[in-house]
C-alpha cells in the first residue's frame, strides 16, 4: 500500500491575480517566444520615425523670371510637361524641400581627359538639352546616353567637353558609333547628320530639318567637319 498523498501529481501553482491560470513552465514554449519577439518588434517600429522612410525625390522645375516676381505662372516639370506653377506647392506641400542653386548654363565646365563625363557636366547638359539631338528622336529623360561628337581617342587631353557631347537614346547612339550613320557639331547646340544613303539633316533647337543629299546637303555636311588647329 502507498502512503496516502503519494503518487498523486502535485497540485499546480496559480498566480495571484485571482484567474486560474497555472504558473510555470509554458506548455507551448515556441509560442511564447514568437509572442516576445513580436512585443519587442512592435516596441521597435513605435521608435522609429516615419519622416525618415520617406525616399529622396529630386523634382526639376524650370520656372521663368516673370513667374517667379508674380508669385503665379506656368512651370516646366522635367518628364511632366508644362503646369501652373501652384500645383508644384501643392506637390511639395508636407514634404522636406532642399533648395539646389540655379546652374549657370552659359559658362561651360572645365574639360575633362577622361571618356567618362563627370556628374556635374551630365547635369548640366541635360538641363539645356533635355531631349536627344538625334534627327527626328523623341526621346526625352534624364536617362539618355551622351555621345561625343568628335569620336573620343585614348591619350588626347580635353576631349570630354560641353561643346563635344549631345545626348541620345541607347539605340541611336549604337548606331553612331558602331552604324553607319555620321554626326558632326560644327558649334554648340548645332548638329549635322549623314544617314546612310547620304541624306544631310541638321538638328538645333528649332527641331531636325532635312537638307536632302543635293549639292547645298553635302556642302553643309563638309563645312561642319571639325576645324584641325594649326600647329
Amino acid at each position: 500500500m502507498r502512503e496516502p498523498g503519494q503518487g498523486r501529481p502535485a497540485e499546480p501553482d496559480y498566480d495571484d491575480t485571482g484567474d486560474d491560470v497555472p504558473v510555470g513552465p509554458s506548455r507551448f514554449p515556441r509560442i511564447e517566444q514568437d509572442r516576445r519577439l513580436a512585443e519587442l518588434a512592435i516596441k521597435a517600429i513605435g521608435q522609429i520615425d516615419p519622416a525618415k522612410l520617406r525616399p529622396n525625390a529630386t523634382l526639376y522645375v524650370h520656372i521663368a523670371r516673370e513667374t517667379l516676381e508674380n508669385g503665379l505662372g506656368v512651370a516646366r516639370v522635367e518628364d511632366v510637361g508644362p503646369i501652373v506653377s501652384s500645383l508644384v506647392a501643392d506637390w511639395l506641400r508636407g514634404c522636406d524641400v532642399t533648395v539646389k542653386p540655379v546652374v549657370d548654363l552659359a559658362a561651360d565646365l572645365t574639360p575633362v581627359d577622361s571618356s567618362e563625363i563627370p556628374k556635374a557636366m551630365r547635369e548640366r547638359m541635360l538641363l539645356k538639352f533635355p531631349g536627344s539631338i538625334f534627327p527626328f528622336s523623341g526621346v526625352t529623360g534624364r536617362y539618355v546616353d551622351l555621345d561625343h561628337s568628335i569620336p573620343y581617342v585614348p591619350g588626347f587631353p580635353g576631349q570630354t567637353r560641353e561643346d563635344n557631347l549631345g545626348p541620345k537614346g541607347r539605340g541611336e547612339h549604337n548606331v553612331t558609333t558602331h552604324g553607319f550613320w555620321r554626326r558632326r557639331q560644327p558649334s554648340p547646340g548645332t548638329h549635322v547628320f549623314r544617314a546612310p544613303h547620304g541624306r544631310v539633316i541638321l538638328v538645333n533647337q528649332a527641331g531636325s530639318f532635312d537638307l536632302g543629299s543635293g549639292s547645298f546637303a553635302q556642302t553643309t555636311w563638309h563645312a561642319a567637319a571639325p576645324q584641325v588647329a594649326a600647329s
